[in-house]
């Protein structure tokens, strides 16, 4: 009975030693989430600002060489003010009737950035643009006053 008692003790402890073992390997392995990492997703600009400006940017930070992304504004751009490279992340502008800053100071946007090889891998950033307000130059002249003589 002591003997068997040994044995099962000696079992059980080569086992948890196996399984602090299994956890240290586990550990060391470096597992990559390849899920795109979006930096730089604020950007300000003047109102009515001209079609095809570029308005930024959106940066992956992770990104891989293996790996093509794709973008796509997929909510906020109900007036199509904006528009963005599929393959760059380049925001322009698309519509600068829209950009009113009376109306919309701000617009956010969520954008979805895709693993084009990969399309089940995918993050969805926001991005705000501010519109700052652009006070209006007028020319000539403004209205005309009558001068009475006496």
């Amino acid at each position: 009975m002591k003997v068997k008692l040994l044995a099962i003790m000696k079992n059980i402890i080569l086992l948890i030693s196996m399984s602090v073992l299994l956890l240290a390997i586990t550990s060391c392995v470096k597992t990559e989430d390849p899920t795109p990492v979006i930096k730089d997703s604020s950007f300000t600009i003047p109102e009515h600002t001209a079609n095809d400006i570029l308005v930024g940017t959106l940066t992956i930070s992770n990104k891989e060489s293996k790996y093509q992304y794709q973008f796509e504004i997929i909510d906020g751009n109900a007036l199509n003010g904006f528009s963005i490279d599929n393959s760059t992340g380049e925001i322009h502008v698309n519509d600068s009737f829209v950009l009113d800053y009376e109306t919309t100071p701000s617009f956010s946007l969520l954008v979805k950035v895709t693993i084009t090889e990969k399309p089940e891998i995918y993050s969805e950033v926001p991005v705000t643009i501010n519109l700052t307000d652009v006070i209006p130059v007028t020319t000539g002249l403004i209205s005309f006053y009558k001068f009475n003589a006496n």
